[in-house]
């Protein structure tokens, strides 16, 4: 909990996710500050705040979000401009850590790209850390500043349970979503089957190994941290609707939806993919089967006792 426990907070928006830091501060009653985020003739971000933050809480809303490199700078530069005007502490909102998936040493001569972040960002003396779904524990220990994780799988689980669950099960489509693939079986009290997925670190083709049967005449739903290409959710779509499924519904906290994406989830075998809007998705990248959740009230909830 951030120390002190100020009366007063303010939220400071980067340009990443701006409506998302307007419902933030709708729901936690804060101001918004005023900013004037533009570059200068070189192409540098130059940052100017124009309000008063000394003795507040301040709340830098910024998702590491594409261009991520550039906004992961912006919000470096917003954390040492509150500093500067003398804020009583900072908490940093950043629903998609940028470079998170890159936790350990995959191949010798690449770096542990979360590690980076993590430092750069701590070096700048930022209090708080508010996450959403991040790939891996493994991420969060390179930081040293407290770390506070939410999971759209609450607004998922809410959604389902509206619905008759009969002939559903979940599915884990990796060993990495196997403990966040139970805990959403266990809230829905649904079956949980297992893929096993390898994926070639050199070319990113990724090869699926075996399904247990099980799946023939039932609806699956699946929950994972985010859809990047989707090839891993497209192959297994297609290899549950062969094994006999009849419905594939996906649940993706971040929707980054690189390149194609967009064109080739819609064309895929997947019925339905929900995700939220912890990342900032353009008009020209929503397609018919994706049905996005608002995560403002979830963050909200997380930085209202930091903020007391």
């Amino acid at each position: 909990m951030i120390k002190n426990h100020p009366t007063k907070a303010v939220v400071l928006s980067g340009s990443a996710h701006p409506k998302l830091a307007r419902e933030l501060a709708e729901l936690l009653h804060l101001k918004v500050a005023a900013t004037d985020i533009s570059y200068f003739p070189n192409g540098e971000k130059r940052i100017w705040v124009k309000d008063k933050l000394a003795g507040k809480v301040v709340v830098i809303v910024q998702p590491f979000s594409a261009p991520v490199d550039e906004h992961i700078v912006e919000f470096c530069l917003l954390l040492d401009a509150a500093h500067h005007l003398k804020a009583q502490q900072v908490v940093g909102v950043v629903p998609w850590l940028g470079y998170s998936p890159q936790d350990k040493l995959f191949r010798e001569g690449e770096p542990i790209s979360v590690h980076v972040v993590a430092k750069m960002i701590e070096s700048l003396n930022l209090n708080h850390l508010v996450v959403a779904d991040i790939h891996s524990a493994d991420s969060l220990k390179h930081f040293t500043v407290p770390v506070t994780q939410v999971s759209a799988a609450e607004l998922y689980i809410n959604h389902f349970k509206k619905l008759n669950l009969k002939n559903h099960l979940a599915v884990a489509l990796d060993k990495g979503a196997t403990k966040r693939a139970h805990e959403f079986a266990r809230a829905l009290k649904l079956p949980l089957v297992q893929f096993e997925k390898s994926r070639d670190r050199k070319t990113g083709a990724v090869t699926f190994k075996s399904l247990k049967d099980g799946v023939r005449g039932k609806h699956v739903i699946s929950f994972d941290d985010f859809v990047s290409t989707g090839t891993t959710r497209i192959q297994a779509s297609s290899i549950l609707k062969q094994k006999g499924a009849l419905s594939y519904t996906d649940c993706i906290t971040h929707a980054l939806l690189a390149g194609q994406a967009p064109k080739k989830l819609q064309a895929s075998s997947i019925d339905r993919l929900y995700t939220t809007d912890s990342y900032p998705i353009p008009k020209a990248k929503l397609f018919p089967k994706l049905t996005i959740l608002h995560i403002a009230p979830l963050l909200a909830k997380a930085i209202k006792p930091l903020i007391k």
